[in-house]
């Protein structure tokens, strides 16, 4: 039996407008967002959920609800387990009673990251020198107060908080032969948050620039870069008023436009913007704008943003791009410039739209054009229009078939076949993962643990390239040698290149589930990825090396035997 305190936990902490987002078309009436009920037919939209409390209600029908409840009545036929394991898997917790080492991580240490975050503040309160680094950077006491900054000391700061153990498990101690140390020494620390308001890890900023700059809470059961957006709470009370939500690339820009009056600025983790990301802030706002530093490096950002919004386009919103001078960062520019030049550099008839974004990439058109010959940007192009939920965008997919047609003189529908044969090139066969009995084989077999790997370190796949034969016959091998090579095309792409975007790209669902698990399990068992997945590789050699002795002794025995 799952305990009712898990289950209330799943409820609290539910980004209940994505949960619902995922199947209602909402909108932001005042203080609510609203849409036609699920539960009756209507044509005027009476279905108001309401965030900030957890809840939806029907003012047509009085259904009410909260997150867990919509998912088993109107997702999974009133199956209470199945909208269990929907919405601990979008929370990337583990399920107690699973009967893995990690079925109840996660629980206790974000109740220490949690008490973390109030010990860090109190200590900004102590720390001149750590008030003065905020000085320097024109950021006022009310502002930081605002997004709950604090300072981590060099001796850590956090004796009071737990002990040893339990701040080891919440990732804010490590240790090694030479004895512990806190995570976080003498940094500047931005408490991350789910949008219900929960702090889930931090980003330690340092005060004196050595490296790294910044430092994030490790990946865990309960935090993951990819899935957190920064700021989104206060962005989307915000967002009616600006009639948008601005994503930038640093914490210290969210902070410095709130400032300056702009609320509605939200950033990524340090990595460019993620399909699942993008969709949290496009159930908040109707109008999303990217604002991209002036540089080289900040084009490239724009590009692999460009790439990963494809999926989470919706027809009547909009995702829009805006690149300030070479040099200037948000923080910079809205200090020297002020709120309302920046606005103007983000009103509608200052960005780039997607159309333009998909033909010329590079602000300055002259360059994208002597950068990419014509067959080269048709490939380029049609495989992001491709990525497009024709469920949900289908008029903007015709539309931008419809511009690539007049662009290259090539009919549509020549085009669409084109760009469906170029995508199932290397397209895995689907069937034998897809089906959980399979899954469940597929974790007795090591090829399995190495996907799981994988899927929490994706850079360790270049280490794959170090095994020179896996058997192909296993449909978990041929997707692990598929995997691999998707990976390692990271460097000559912009998509969002992880183990989780190839599952969810070719509906690998329960073998995403299944991963999630084992890495849960490993991350609460304190398991070292890095070295794991290295003694797998060690084991796949050895193996190999073994059954090429057996192979050169029968044969020699065989050759015996014939004589």
């Amino acid at each position: 039996m799952i305990p009712q305190d898990f289950i209330d936990e799943l409820n609290q902490e539910a980004d209940l407008v994505e949960v619902i987002g995922r199947h209602l078309k909402l909108e932001r009436k005042g203080n609510s967002l609203v849409g036609l009920c699920p539960f009756h037919k209507e044509k005027t939209p009476s279905f108001n959920v309401i965030a900030d409390k957890g809840f939806y209600h029907c003012f047509g029908c009085g259904a009410s609800g909260n997150a867990l409840k919509f998912l088993m009545t109107q997702v999974h036929g009133n199956d209470f387990l199945a909208a269990v394991r929907d919405l601990a898997g979008m929370l990337r917790r583990e399920i107690p009673g699973g009967g893995s080492a990690g079925s109840r991580a996660g629980s206790a240490e974000r109740k220490v990251i949690a008490a973390a975050a109030s010990a860090y503040a109190a200590h900004l309160e102590k720390s001149a020198a750590a008030r003065q680094y905020l000085k320097q950077r024109g950021l006022q006491r009310q502002t930081a107060q605002l997004y709950g900054l604090g300072y981590a000391p060099a001796s850590g700061g956090l004796r009071e908080v737990a002990d040893e153990r339990a701040l080891e498990k919440a990732g804010l101690l490590r240790r090694g032969d030479s004895g512990s140390w806190a995570y976080f020494r003498d940094r500047i620390m931005f408490p991350i948050s789910n949008p219900s308001g929960h702090v889930l890890g931090f980003a330690g900023r340092s005060l004196d620039g050595s490296e790294p700059k910044y430092l994030n809470s490790s990946e865990s059961p309960w935090f993951g870069k990819g899935n957190i957006v920064y700021g989104l709470a206060p962005a989307a009370r915000s967002a009616a008023e600006h009639k948008m939500i601005i994503a930038v690339e640093g914490y210290m820009d969210v902070l410095m436009l709130a400032q300056h009056g702009i609320g509605c600025a939200v950033a990524t983790m340090g990595t460019a913007a993620t399909e699942r990301q993008i969709r949290q802030i496009l159930t908040r706002t109707d109008r999303l704008v990217f604002c991209f530093d002036g540089d080289e490096a900040g084009r490239r950002a724009a590009g692999k943003a460009l790439a990963n919004a494809m999926p989470a386009l919706i027809d009547d919103k909009q995702v829009e791009f805006a690149f300030l001078p070479d040099g200037e960062d948000p923080d910079s520019f809205v200090r020297k410039q002020g709120r309302d030049r920046l606005l103007e550099m983000l009103s509608g008839d200052r960005t780039r739209k997607v159309v333009q974004m998909l033909w010329h990439p590079h602000p300055d058109p002259n360059r994208a054009a002597a950068a990419e010959g014509k067959s080269a940007a048709l490939q380029r192009v049609s495989s992001l229009i491709e990525r497009i939920d024709r469920k949900r965008a289908a008029f903007l997919y015709e539309d931008l078939y419809r511009h690539l047609g007049q662009w290259s003189k090539i009919e549509v529908p020549r085009l669409k076949e084109a760009a469906r044969q170029h995508a199932l090139v290397g397209a895995p066969r689907r069937a034998a993962a897809a089906q959980p009995a399979n899954v469940r084989r597929m974790r007795e077999h090591i090829a399995f643990q190495m996907l799981a790997c994988l899927h929490a370190r994706p850079e360790l796949a270049a280490n794959l390239n170090a095994i020179p034969r896996i058997d192909r016959a296993k449909a978990d091998c041929e997707l692990l040698l598929k995997i691999k090579e998707y990976l390692l095309e990271s460097a000559h792409t912009d998509a969002d290149t992880t183990v989780a975007s190839y599952l969810a790209r070719y509906g690998f669902n329960a073998l995403h589930r299944q991963l999630d698990r084992q890495v849960a399990a490993w991350v609460a068992a304190a398991e070292d990825i890095e070295d794991l997945f290295k003694r797998m590789i060690h084991k796949v050699h050895s193996d190999l090396e073994r059954q090429q002795r057996k192979s050169a002794a029968l044969a020699k025995l065989q050759k015996a035997a014939g004589r």
